[in-house]
């Protein structure tokens, strides 16, 4: 089976669900192209957003999303789970102590746990010009990384079958 673990990032900060780049073409995902889509990241600059990434199949411990992401160079972390996404749990249960999170979904329990909250990492001038000249803003200001999950290619789900 071929899986790849990605980071996720569940933001309620971020509109839409988003998918880096080169993760997209890495898992030979069908990317729909869209007409002048653009991003208002975090600190406020302007991104352009690549495509449309088509059925997207994540698994997240007893938890299977499929969907479409939208594809950006964004650094940091792999899949940007929004507020589209969020808006559709209904009751979410956080507990950052222990760090889960649950939810209810089509009347099925579920439990995202062992969620890995990245610390703040103090950074020099030096790295920091680096990361903007590279294009990664969010990083510096936004993406913290929750836990690895795995990413099921269409030959994954094809030998699940």
């Amino acid at each position: 089976m071929k899986h790849h673990k990605v980071f996720i990032l569940i933001d309620s900060g971020s509109t839409h669900k988003f998918i880096e780049r080169h993760l997209a073409q890495e898992i030979h995902c069908y990317v729909q192209p869209v007409n002048n889509f653009q991003i208002l990241a975090a600190n406020g600059f302007m991104m352009y957003c690549g495509g449309r990434c088509e059925n997207v199949k994540l698994e997240m411990g007893d938890y299977r999303l499929k969907s479409h992401m939208f594809t950006i160079d964004m650094g940091g972390c792999d899949i940007v789970l929004g507020a589209e996404w969020i808006s559709n749990l209904g009751l979410i249960t956080m507990d950052f102590q222990e760090l889960y999170m649950n939810f209810t979904q089509d009347s099925q329990n579920h439990t995202l746990d062992d969620l890995q909250v990245g610390s703040p990492e103090i950074t020099n001038s030096h790295r920091m010009e680096k990361l903007v000249k590279k294009g990664h803003y969010d990083i510096i200001s936004h993406f913290v990384p929750f836990k690895e999950f795995n990413i099921l290619t269409q030959k994954s789900i094809q030998t699940c079958r």
